[in-house]
């Protein structure tokens, strides 16, 4: 371990232990200690300690179940980390706390994030990291033929250099498609339930993107909210549920 780990895994430490209900007194003196506010502080000063408080004491609360989406199964520290740090942003969003308001818009933008983390992530765990173009285009074919609405081109040669080698060759949507043929090859749900989660998970992509062109302060959001926070949040978990199982059998059984 190098001395940069070292210091943030003391950083972690001591920003758990200022989080707890009792130690308020930690808050307040790190804020003392790092020139945010003076030892001597105003009305202002206890105002805005007092803001910091509850947001440090909801994250608390929100990161105490965050099991009930359930990303243990991660094996990369980082991408475990940035799928709970985006359920956070999700239930912010959503609930209008940690002095935000309400936003279905950056709500669905964190749902896409989480979705779009783990089937990629199932995808790395499947191929090992590589454009299996063969595999991913035998996908692409018993999708597109059982969804005939769907446009999804073949992988092909994008360089000089020839086929891709790796995964993030792959665009995201593609990926989607095949994962979602994954599963109703695989049986473990019933087709109806496949192409509900897939218009879902295609909705907040949409949201997603849209959102990135149009965001405005003076504009408002030019979609339908076609679907409620509650189905939006139960077709995440279901997915998540899905990946889990993927790349918890033996990946020779996952043709």
């Amino acid at each position: 371990m190098n001395n940069k780990e070292a210091i943030l895994q003391t950083i972690d430490k001591i920003a758990h232990l200022a989080m707890q209900p009792e130690n308020k007194w930690l808050q307040r003196e790190l804020l003392v200690r790092f020139g945010v506010v003076d030892a001597e502080m105003t009305n202002s000063d206890h105002e805005l300690i007092e803001k910091i408080e509850r947001y440090l004491s909801l994250d608390n609360k929100l990161e105490q179940v965050t099991n009930t989406i359930g990303y243990d199964y991660i094996e990369f520290g980082h991408l475990r980390e940035k799928l709970v740090s985006d359920w956070l942003e999700m239930k912010r969003n959503r609930y209008g706390i940690a002095e935000r308001p309400v936003s279905y818009v950056d709500f669905c933008s964190h749902v896409h994030f989480q979705a779009e983390g783990i089937i990629n992530y199932y995808h790395y765990k499947r191929n090992n990291g590589i454009c299996d173009i063969d595999w991913l285009n035998v996908n692409i074919d018993e999708y597109t033929s059982k969804n005939p609405k769907f446009s999804i081109k073949k992988i092909t040669r994008i360089s000089v250099t020839g086929k891709p080698t790796t995964l993030d060759d792959i665009n995201y949507s593609t990926k989607k498609c095949i994962f979602f043929n994954v599963v109703e090859r695989e049986g473990i749900i019933y087709k109806s339930k496949i192409f509900e989660l897939s218009q879902i998970m295609g909705f907040v992509q949409k949201v997603r993107n849209v959102d990135a062109v149009h965001r405005s302060p003076t504009s408002e959001f030019p979609m339908e909210k076609k679907y409620s926070y509650e189905a939006i949040e139960y077709a995440l978990s279901e997915v998540n549920i899905l990946v889990r199982k993927l790349i918890t059998k033996k990946i020779d059984d996952i043709l």
